[in-house]
């Protein structure tokens, strides 16, 4: 069992399919590192036009804009499951 919420959680606490995820994240203070990567995406989002946001690479595929709404989705799930 962690320490802290900002301790890593002990392999006894999330599945094991888990731990590549849970392994990719910095030593240190989890909302320092929360707040650059919102900072750091915030500023590449902000500099995509309307037509590169809508860019496609082939018909059938997501845009940057289904990306990000995706990954924002993805975020709010997993702030829940958290």
């Amino acid at each position: 069992m962690p320490q802290s919420l900002l301790d890593r959680p002990g392999a006894d606490e999330y599945a094991p399919y888990y731990a590549a995820y849970i392994r990719l994240v910095p030593p240190g203070d989890l909302l320092v590192h929360f707040e650059r990567q919102r900072a750091l995406m915030e500023h590449r989002f902000r500099a995509l036009t309307p037509d590169r946001a809508g860019y496609r690479y082939a018909p059938d595929n997501w845009s940057v804009r289904d990306v990000l709404c995706h990954l924002t989705d993805t975020e709010r799930v997993f702030s829940h499951r958290a």
